[in-house]
């Protein structure tokens, strides 16, 4: 059972999508087969400048994030690592280990990701949007490796049931947090569909990003960022109910982890990762202070949630 009670930095970090729709109240397109990740050959965004104290703690928070990687024996590999990677075979241990744990987490990503998207976009949903989005995430039972992917993942309409990982990024996903991360990024684009359900969500998110200044993105880039707004969520959904000390700032950091990249280009479809980094905490200003205020490691709870 899945108990739908939001707490601490979870029910704060919800002010996110709050201050989105209150701001501009729309959110963006791109073919349902665009991946998580991507080949990325260009920079594609103008990066914005917040107030020097936001910019600030933004600096703060990402140098935090990949820090904590470091550290972390279960800290996710960046995506420019993972590229620089020669091709691992589908039997490799690593890679048949990963695709369990994509297995097994699966169920836990299609019940979370109709809560989150109903709580965050479901003023931009109807009826029967809302129970197109729920069916078309309940069929999705599949996880599928091709080495071809590489550092990739991806829904493709052609198979709607499957997620796809390339190899190299099944293994870099070293923790339960930014796998269930990218399997909700991915459910996202099921959900949306081929006939773009989502349509209005991901316009909100891409006018809101521009609006207050952080970024300068197209349509495609826009749903790619409102996909992984609702991944960071489900992970912090995951997170909340899977602890019995609430969050911490070690599994937190690993969600994003992905984007500690050293050398960091977009594409026309993706922001660049470190300037996804710094868009998703510049929104959450209350994620970005959990990960950088001193002392904030732990929150008791009240209660252990189960899965």
């Amino acid at each position: 059972m899945i108990s739908l009670k939001k707490s601490g930095i979870l029910q704060r970090g919800t002010s996110l999508i709050a201050g989105i729709t209150l701001l501009c109240t729309q959110l963006i397109t791109v073919s349902p087969t665009e991946v998580q990740t991507q080949r990325r050959h260009s920079a594609a965004s103008t990066e914005r400048s917040n107030s020097p104290g936001e910019a600030d703690m933004v600096d703060s928070a990402i140098a935090a994030i990949c820090a904590e990687r470091i550290r972390d024996p279960q800290g996710t590999i960046p995506i420019d690592i993972m590229a620089s990677q020669r091709a691992i075979p589908i039997n490799n241990h690593l890679v048949m280990a990963g695709k369990a744990r994509a297995q097994k987490l699966l169920p836990f990503a299609k019940r979370l990701v109709p809560v989150v998207l109903s709580r965050i976009a479901g003023g931009s949903l109807d009826a029967y949007s809302h129970n197109q989005i729920v069916a078309r995430i309940a069929a999705v039972d599949t996880i599928k490796v091709e080495v071809e992917e590489r550092e990739n993942s991806a829904w493709r309409p052609r198979d709607p049931r499957s997620i796809i990982f390339g190899t190299i990024f099944l293994t870099g996903l070293r923790s339960n947090e930014a796998m269930i991360a990218v399997l909700a990024h991915e459910l996202t684009h099921a959900a949306s569909g081929t006939e773009q359900i989502l349509q209005p969500f991901f316009t909100q998110v891409g006018s809101s990003v521009s609006q207050l200044g952080l970024a300068s993105i197209g349509p495609t880039a826009a749903m790619e960022l409102a996909c992984e707004i609702v991944g960071i969520q489900v992970a912090l959904e995951y997170i909340d109910r899977t602890s019995a000390v609430g969050m911490t700032k070690q599994r937190v950091a690993r969600v994003l982890e992905k984007n500690c990249v050293s050398t960091s280009v977009g594409d026309n479809s993706h922001l660049s990762p470190r300037a996804t980094m710094r868009v998703l905490l510049s929104m959450n200003t209350e994620l970005t202070r959990f990960i950088v205020e001193p002392g904030v490691s732990k929150r008791p709870k009240k209660r252990r949630r189960s899965m």
